[in-house]
């Protein structure tokens, strides 16, 4: 048995020396690493955090996108987490509208204006799929458009040039059968922004 795991070990060490040698024929052994090769391989994909009814959720998962249309301007961001294949994940997400006139911070409490950007509403919302053939959408879908329900969204940048986003947002959300949701901590930092024009 021991030598079977020394064996092991030891086509594991080659293996890794094997990897370890790729590429470096025509670069010295002491070389380091460029700035530009080390935050390459060191910079985290951006994510979006929250916590969801005391569940911290750190996601890659997600979609966040400014639709411009013609009267209307749409910012849409939902968080997508516990993907399965061939299935609709769970998502946490919020619109705003009406960002025509873009004046930050966007920071409303439940379509009260809070900023000097009159006209801009949004609602949160979330989708909570469970593993059945017909969903019903009273049980699993949760929003702030009830009058005990409350969500804060706040949009801190919104940079059309470089295309990133920045944000928090939180609430209490409630399904028509009055489950609630809880989601605080919601936090994005500048997160990749997907312009669409119509």
């Amino acid at each position: 048995m021991k030598k079977k795991q020394h064996l092991f070990l030891l086509a594991a060490i080659t293996g890794i020396a094997m990897l370890a040698g790729c590429g470096s024929e025509h670069t010295p052994a002491d070389k380091t690493a460029s700035p530009v090769e080390q935050s390459i391989t060191t910079t985290p994909k951006p994510s979006i955090t929250m916590v969801l009814d005391g569940r911290k959720i750190e996601s890659t998962d997600y979609s966040c996108m400014w639709l411009l249309k013609d009267k209307q301007n749409i910012l849409n961001v939902t968080v997508h987490y516990d993907r399965r294949p061939k299935r609709i994940p769970p998502n946490i997400g919020f619109n705003v509208y009406n960002l025509k006139d873009i004046k930050l911070p966007i920071n409303r409490v439940r379509g009260i204006d809070l900023s000097p950007a009159a006209g801009q509403i949004y609602s949160l919302g979330g989708l909570m799929v469970e593993d059945v053939k017909v969903m019903d959408l009273n049980k699993l879908s949760f929003t702030d458009n009830y009058p005990t329900a409350s969500s804060l969204v706040k949009i801190t940048l919104l940079d059309t040039t470089a295309k990133l986003l920045s944000g928090s947002f939180e609430g209490v959300l409630l399904n028509a059968n009055g489950t609630t949701l809880k989601v605080t901590e919601g936090k994005m930092d500048r997160i990749p922004l997907t312009l669409f024009y119509k």
